[in-house]
């Protein structure tokens, strides 16, 4: 119970007295502009990609492109090239058909490219 209480009590002076030497708190020199905010964005998404954490990597990388839309336009990203650069990612050849329960075979590729700038 006291360690508790020494805690509580350690937080409510932190909260009333501030955490720093400065009475005001302080703004960044720069604000980040969005080619940085992206960069940041993407690396994360590289982080992400190489734990193998597809989700979130991918939930980074749309983050990027949506800080910086400038470069979808000189690179057009389609959602069949996100699909295939997924399927390269899990090793799936996307010339392999996938067969419908009633035998009829259905193509795995959607027209898509793998986007080489996130395999590299």
């Amino acid at each position: 119970m006291t360690r508790w209480y020494a805690k509580w009590v350690a937080l409510m002076l932190l909260l009333v007295s501030g955490c720093g030497d400065s009475p005001t708190p302080q703004t960044p020199a720069t604000s980040p502009t969005s080619e940085s905010l992206a960069r940041t964005e993407f690396d994360k998404g590289v982080a992400f990609a190489e734990r193998e954490d597809w989700d979130t990597a991918i939930a980074c990388f749309s983050a990027a492109i949506r800080l910086k839309p400038s470069d979808p336009a000189s690179h057009p990203v389609t959602p069949a090239d996100i699909v295939a650069t997924i399927y390269r990612c899990l090793g799936i050849n996307p010339d392999t058909p996938v067969y419908e329960p009633n035998g009829r075979p259905v193509p795995v590729r959607h027209g898509g490219q793998p986007i080489e700038e996130l395999l590299a």
